[in-house]
């Protein structure tokens, strides 16, 4: 694994904690790992990129800096939308951590949302090369099963959001991955909400959906609240 590898690995840690506080309501604990996520994608984007500090030191100042000013603006190596991301999460985590103010749920919200944005971006453009260099060490054809199980779990899981949005067009999802085969997926929305999302799946679902041993189970926001 490279060293941006490691980098990204670890963004993908703070996001699922950032994720997971953000569910249990640990909204200032979210906005932290959410910057964090955030940091950690971006260093990783830098070294893919050749980008180090002189003092092998890396400082908020120069991340939030080097990400916005060369990946974006000059190089245009990511998303024009993410050059305004890393320092309005550093602006956020800052009292979270610092101050007496407590961090809102909907800013809380937000600030994981902008947060996997980056992390994500960061992965679709540093990804490829390093999944191919990883295949030999684990066995090519174990990865690609995994490979193929995850992406059908990917189509399942959307496809299951696309029937609930024909008849509740505004809710939002969180999918959360416990295994390659093993997902929950969080419908954000009112109460009373659990019992309609099964009937508008038709049958297909009361807790859980089983298709080719994928198992995705449907948990409600109100449902999972009361949990």
């Amino acid at each position: 694994m490279t060293e941006a590898e490691r980098y990204l690995a670890k963004a993908s840690e703070s996001l699922a904690s950032a994720r997971a506080d953000n569910r249990a309501r640990r909204y200032n604990s979210a906005a932290n790992r959410a910057y964090y996520a955030a940091f950690q994608a971006a260093v990783a984007a830098l070294i893919d990129a050749g980008i180090r500090p002189a003092d092998h030191d890396w400082g908020h100042r120069f991340v939030i800096s080097q990400f916005s000013g060369k990946l974006i603006r000059r190089r245009k190596l990511m998303p024009r939308e993410l050059r305004s991301t890393l320092g309005e999460l550093f602006d956020r985590r800052v009292p979270a951590d610092y101050s007496t103010e407590s961090v809102s749920a909907g800013d809380a919200r937000g600030a994981v949302k902008r947060a996997g944005r980056l992390v994500g971006a960061v992965s679709a453009k540093t990804g490829t090369g390093s999944a191919r260099e990883a295949e030999p060490a684990y066995g090519s054809e174990e990865v690609k099963t995994d490979r193929v199980v995850k992406a059908r779990a990917r189509g399942l899981i959307e496809e299951v959001k696309q029937i609930i949005l024909q008849k509740y067009p505004d809710r939002e999802f969180d999918v959360v991955e416990f295994g390659p085969k093993d997902y929950r997926l969080i419908v954000r929305g009112g109460r009373g909400d659990l019992e309609g999302i099964h009937r508008v799946l038709d049958g297909r679902t009361t807790d859980i959906l089983v298709d080719h041993d994928i198992w995705i189970v449907i948990l409600a926001e109100s449902r999972r609240r009361a949990a």
